[in-house]
């Protein structure tokens, strides 16, 4: 069930001891509804507005269908409806996670996750080795060649085997008239050994970020698959049989920014991006691994609309990119060089001394060292000193809470240009550690300043 569209999942539902009948509405990057009517006789107690219900679970008309919903708040109340005692009550909880296929708890083990990206998609392209077509009267039929599977790059560490496959999949529309072939291409997560379910959520935050960066804009990953391994018996050779069933996770976020998958903002060409898919994405996940704020950045950065806050945003990561290259002091000779050819110049003793003192308690960075010391390391060195000036004063100003007088919209998106052109070359170095270098991943590459 691919998660395009919104979608209504009627069932039965365990909330505080209690079945209530009631109805899932989950809808593309939007927190998952869950909405449930009840009398007033079997009210569901206030005690439960505002705080968290870890877990509740619920079956499906089919009862083959289980659901678990994580991490669920109780936010709205109507009713009763018809009468004060008498008349029907309306709830409606909201979530990030919905499970479908059994019931799970918070500790539950998983082995693997299967993660499909509709701009993956689009940006790959079809995948059709030949098909051909004959017409009747009255009937069009096609036979189709098509692999059922196809993986097109992987890489394997320790911990995490990643993965990108192709599955295509045939919808027929009409038969008389019309049908489609679509591929879905699958990000595939497999782990050296089991992991709970809030690990297994890092990691599709860990995905989902890596494709905003590749794409420059909001990837949200709505829709993951995870497999179990079921035994049945063959009734021919009465031996068991295993077989793989997936399972659908949804992992819902706030609504994203209403941006159409543009080629131009992508970073790499798709072939490039196809062939070494694996070994960027496992970079990535140790950079992350490494630079906590740069998750949250590529988690939010797109999704900023002023152009203020995103240099400001930009700012912080040029800070922890910093300290991840350079750490949090200097070295003690590089310190001592600059104090002594500072001092040199300084005739007074007693203004010497003063000076001593103050250079003496400087033994950090400043703004304008990581800035140039970042513009250094990415090789664009595109940063006048005038604009470093700038940029120091901005943060400097917004981190006191105060506002810029001389806001110039021209020089700020100059500025954001610029950062982002550094910050995009610098991680691309990084994920393309341990990559053949070719003309297509040179950097830099032509990035919109939004």
């Amino acid at each position: 069930m691919k998660l395009d569209e919104d979608k209504t999942i009627y069932g039965v539902f365990e909330v505080a001891g209690d079945i209530f009948s009631g109805r899932i509405i989950v809808s593309p990057n939007n927190h998952i509804k869950l909405i449930l009517t009840t009398t007033y006789r079997q009210a569901i107690d206030d005690k439960y507005f505002g705080q968290n219900i870890p877990i509740i679970h619920g079956t499906t008309i089919d009862p083959t269908n289980r659901i678990t919903i994580i991490d669920t708040a109780l936010t709205g109340k109507i009713g009763p409806i018809s009468g004060p005692k008498f008349g029907l009550l309306q709830y409606t909880f909201l979530s990030n996670v919905l499970i479908i296929g059994e019931y799970l708890e918070e500790n539950t083990l998983l082995d693997n996750l299967c993660l499909c990206s509709a701009d993956l998609n689009k940006y790959l392209g079809n995948y059709l080795s030949e098909a051909s077509f004959h017409f009747t009267s009255n009937l069009t039929t096609a036979n189709i060649s098509l692999p059922c599977e196809k993986d097109i790059n992987n890489h394997s560490s320790s911990e995490i085997k990643i993965k990108l496959s192709v599955i295509s999949n045939i919808e027929k529309q009409n038969l008389h008239s019309k049908f489609s072939i679509e591929p879905l291409y699958l990000i595939i997560l497999e782990y050296a050994s089991q992991k709970q379910l809030y690990p297994l959520i890092d990691y599709t935050f860990l995905v989902e970020t890596f494709l905003s960066f590749i794409f420059q804009k909001d990837c949200a990953l709505n829709e993951v698959a995870y497999f179990r391994k079921k035994q049945t018996i063959d009734f021919i050779s009465g031996k068991n049989k295993d077989y793989e069933i997936y399972h659908h996770i949804y992992y819902k976020h706030d609504e994203v920014l209403n941006k159409e998958y543009n080629e131009k903002d992508v970073l790499y060409p798709n072939t490039f991006f196809s062939k070494h898919f694996s070994q960027m994405l496992y970079n990535w996940y140790k950079l992350m691994s490494n630079i906590e704020y740069m998750r949250y950045f590529v988690l939010n950065y797109f999704k900023i609309k002023y152009i203020d806050q995103k240099i400001i945003a930009q700012i912080n990561l040029f800070e922890a990119l910093h300290k991840h290259y350079y750490g949090v002091k200097q070295d003690g000779i590089q310190i001592n060089e600059r104090n002594q050819s500072i001092l040199s110049q300084i005739g007074n003793t007693d203004d010497k001394v003063f000076i001593e003192s103050i250079l003496r308690s400087k033994n950090g960075f400043g703004m304008r060292k990581k800035l140039d010391d970042i513009c250094k390391k990415s090789g664009l060195n595109n940063l006048t000193r005038q604009e470093i000036e700038s940029i120091n004063i901005i943060r400097s100003k917004f981190s006191h809470g105060t506002v810029d007088d001389n806001f110039d919209i021209e020089k700020y998106r100059s500025l954001n240009k610029k950062l982002n052109e550094i910050i995009i070359c610098l991680i691309k170095k990084e994920i393309e550690l341990d990559i053949d270098q070719t003309q297509e991943a040179a950097c830099p590459m032509p990035l919109n300043a939004n």
